[in-house]
């Protein structure tokens, strides 16, 4: 272990050069990527490769189908359990060759990892103890650009909260700060809050921003927390579809289930100028809100253009909650079912849910035809036409409105 620790004792003049120094010594082409999985340096004097590394140099950044499988296989839920190297035999389907890998590691904190193609042979004991001591190597060699990160994140993070509070919206000098930082700023914009039931502790924020770091269907310009809430400032990625940001939060929701027993309820605002960031801000919120208290939004609905007109709930609770009248329909509904022992309130408003009698009757478990018959007698007592728009959406509100009072 010593010697294999003098080996790495010499200096770097930089990352790249640290490559070209691991390379020779395993034998075999390296890349060393950040926490988030982008990539920082590669080995330049190697005849051979795969597809996974050429994708991760051509992209500065692993790509997410090879992180999405590493993650499935248990590759790296190893990496950031143990301190020794793992060993991955070749994914044809991903373009992934034979490798070895380790995590980059400052007490409990990963740093990023170091990633070797196989040469010639399998990888043996000696190597694995050599890309320890690498690993330790390159630990030092990125705390000085992590203590530099440390510093630059909190200038960030007090910048996004006068974006978040309407503090500054002087564009020019947004933009000039943005650019600053990286180079450009954001072509798109919108905010995404996660929140938890339970406090957001370091290892769960580490975990969401490992997540949203790695994520190709979103970029991560800005971050911040509460005790309970995540706050992004993301930017949907430039060929992606209407609501990319809808699925990397549906994938983000999922991965942190899986992972963490409390649960999180996440949405995003609209996508607004960088002057206007507080108003996406406080549109999230409101999706967060619905969530928390209409559980049937909590599976499908994280964006605010979604929420359709639950967006006016809130200011119409206001006129409401003093002075709640029976709505006829609803009344009538309830006094049949307390009389005959039904459940046609119920069927009605899962039926303006589902909008379709096979729809809900599933929601419902009963068979289609007991479903139609059911909305027939209820046009029969309340006189409604369950056809016309205006008198769904006016019933479906109305119900809607009654839940949320009451929740």
């Amino acid at each position: 272990m010593k010697d294999n620790a003098s080996l790495f004792q010499k200096k770097f003049q930089s990352l790249e050069e640290f490559a070209d120094y691991i390379s020779g010594i395993l034998g075999g082409p390296v890349t060393i990527e950040d926490a988030g999985h982008r990539l920082l340096a590669y080995s330049t004097h190697s005849d051979y490769s795969d597809e996974a590394r050429v994708s991760t140099i051509m992209s500065r950044r692993v790509p997410e189908n090879v992180i999405s499988r590493l993650w499935k296989d248990g590759v790296i839920p190893a990496l950031h359990k143990q301190v020794d190297p793992v060993v991955i035999p070749r994914i044809k389907d991903i373009g992934l060759g034979n490798r070895m890998a380790i995590a980059i590691r400052r007490k409990q904190e990963i740093m990023g990892y170091i990633w070797v193609i196989e040469g010639n042979s399998p990888f043996s004991t000696v190597q694995e103890e050599l890309l320890k001591s690498a690993a330790d190597k390159a630990a030092k060699e990125l705390q000085q650009r992590h203590m530099q990160n440390k510093q630059q994140e909190k200038s960030k993070e007090e910048f996004f909260w006068r974006l978040l509070t309407d503090d500054i919206k002087d564009l020019p000098a947004i933009t000039k700060q943005f650019e600053r930082w990286h180079g450009k700023a954001p072509g798109r914009s919108l905010i995404v809050v996660l929140e938890s039931e339970e406090a957001i502790d370091d290892i769960m924020f580490r975990s969401i921003m490992y997540l949203a770091r790695g994520s190709q269907k979103i970029k991560l310009w800005l971050q911040t927390r509460t005790a309970d809430q995540v706050i992004m400032l993301v930017e949907p990625s430039a060929d992606s579809s209407r609501y990319t940001e809808k699925h990397f939060m549906d994938e983000l929701l999922q991965l942190l289930k899986e992972r963490f027993s409390s649960r999180q309820f996440i949405g995003s605002g609209r996508e607004v100028s960088l002057t206007h960031i507080k108003k996406s801000y406080e549109e999230a919120q409101m999706v967060i809100r619905m969530q928390r208290r209409l559980t049937w939004t909590r599976q499908h609905l994280y964006t605010f253009e979604q929420l359709g007109y639950l967006k006016y709930l809130e200011a119409a609770a206001e006129n409401e909650a003093s002075h709640v009248l029976p709505h006829p329909v609803i009344n009538k509904l309830i006094v049949y079912d307390n009389k005959n022992n039904t459940d046609l309130l119920n069927t009605l408003y899962v039926f303006l849910q589902s909008v379709s009698v096979n729809k809900a009757a599933e929601h419902m478990h009963i068979h289609a035809n007991t479903m139609a018959y059911r909305i027939k007698r209820i046009e029969e007592i309340t006189e409604m036409n369950t056809k016309n728009p205006h008198e769904q959406l006016s019933l479906l509100m109305e119900f809607t409105l009654r839940e949320y009072i009451s929740s």
